[in-house]
């Protein structure tokens, strides 16, 4: 990488809790340029451990990464996990990973939601558990087939978390874009009736989907499963037929197919005790799935923040590609904010060649909000850069004038 590259991933590193290795395979023993930059970037993340030396994650959402899935159907769930991964990161929501043994041991008390993306097959453990956790109020979204299966690959007469999440598995409709028709994995057939992409819209007179179009529809690849809602259960978005008369009017198309009426539910939400659950039942999570579907994108969101409850932090102006991590040590009564501009431009495509960024885009007037518990006594970069706030009861507003590689500012709390 050159050299304003490196510098941004050795703070990356220290963003995600790991200790930064360089390696300049001897180029420095004949070109020095750049050293100096270099040393001041190591100083700069031997001030960020000091910081983050006792602290924790701002706990909010729980990304769960289970084995038992992952060995079903790798490539499947693999995806599926990433491009959720990506959309909880592109919108600067506060996530940890969690696997199942983690799930075992009440590691979900820390947190207020869980994002489950097609776990199609959990152990019996993990379900016990996370049951649990909703009991005592975690909010929860799963998508697809989720709990469908049990660990040993044994499929469970409905999915394990249905009757939490309000609906009853009906039929599955299902294809694998990358390798075309593809059998069922509930009816071991190929799946003829499945068209390659399908729509969906939206109800916009609820609150989750509010702001989007009326009317509007939106498309992503891969399968669906058509299920029912039970009781108490309310439809925030909808999956369309095929209008496969239109498709066959003459003279024939086969281009595109043609939108039918709304069918079966797409997203679903309701309240389960003192939690809430929104599950989502499109194959929908890769990003390249939903890529012309920004709906997609919002929905799900939405339904995060709105089972988790209001998030620690706002980013109202702070770029996508700007990875923001916070940070808290209760000894010392402060919080660690980071942000790493990921805006690059590769030179080489990764899935060719090890990805060389070669430009970093900065940015100005980043604005961002936390929820503080008290006072605040002070906020400083350890960089030394500006940083103008200002405290409104428990929110602290911060501004950044300028964000060229990466941020460290400290929060201390009275």
């Amino acid at each position: 990488h050159p050299l304003r590259s490196t510098q941004m991933l050795l703070v990356d590193c220290v963003a995600n809790f790991s200790a930064p290795v360089m390696l300049d395979l001897c180029a420095m023993d004949f070109d020095t340029t750049g050293v100096q930059d270099l040393a001041a970037t190591f100083d700069h993340i031997k001030a960020m451990q000091e910081v983050q030396d006792g602290a924790e994650p701002v706990r909010y959402a729980a990304l769960l990464h289970a084995f038992s899935s992952h060995l079903h159907d790798k490539d499947r769930f693999e995806d599926a996990f990433e491009g959720l991964y990506r959309l909880l990161l592109e919108n600067h929501v506060p996530f940890d990973i969690v696997n199942e043994a983690g799930v075992q041991r009440g590691e979900l008390a820390a947190y207020k939601v869980l994002v489950m993306p097609d776990a199609i097959a959990l152990a019996d453990e993990t379900v016990a558990a996370v049951r649990a956790a909703v009991g005592q109020g975690l909010g929860l979204v799963a998508t697809y087939m989720t709990g469908l299966f049990d660990a040993t690959g044994n499929r469970r007469p409905q999915p394990a978390f249905a009757d939490i999440l309000g609906y009853q598995l009906d039929d599955v409709v299902y294809y694998r874009i990358r390798e075309g028709i593809a059998l069922d994995p509930v009816l071991a057939l190929q799946d003829i009736d499945g068209a390659i992409f399908h729509y969906g819209s939206a109800r916009t007179q609820h609150m989750l989907a509010q702001g989007l179009p009326e009317k509007g529809l939106f498309s992503f690849y891969g399968g669906f499963v058509i299920c029912s809602p039970t009781e108490h259960t309310e439809v925030i978005a909808d999956l369309h037929t095929i209008d496969q008369p239109r498709l066959n009017e003459r003279p024939f198309n086969r281009r595109g197919h043609y939108p039918g009426p709304a069918r079966w539910p797409l997203a679903l939400v309701r309240e389960y005790g003192s939690a809430r659950v929104a599950y989502f039942a499109p194959q929908a999570e890769a990003e390249f799935r939903r890529a012309y579907a920004p709906e997609l994108d919002t929905l799900l969101l939405r339904a995060v923040t709105w089972a988790g409850g209001a998030p620690p932090i706002e980013t109202p102006d702070c770029p996508r590609s700007v990875e923001v991590r916070l940070f808290k040590h209760e000894r010392r009564n402060l919080l660690h904010l980071m942000l790493v501009n990921l805006t690059t431009n590769p030179l080489i495509a990764a899935e060719e060649n090890p990805a060389v960024v070669r430009y970093i885009t900065p940015h100005k007037h980043l604005r961002l909000s936390l929820k503080v518990e008290g006072p605040v006594a002070n906020v400083r970069s350890l960089l030394g850069n500006e940083v103008n706030y200002r405290q409104s009861a428990d929110v602290l507003h911060l501004e950044l004038p300028l964000l060229d590689l990466y941020e460290s500012i400290v929060i201390e709390l009275k």
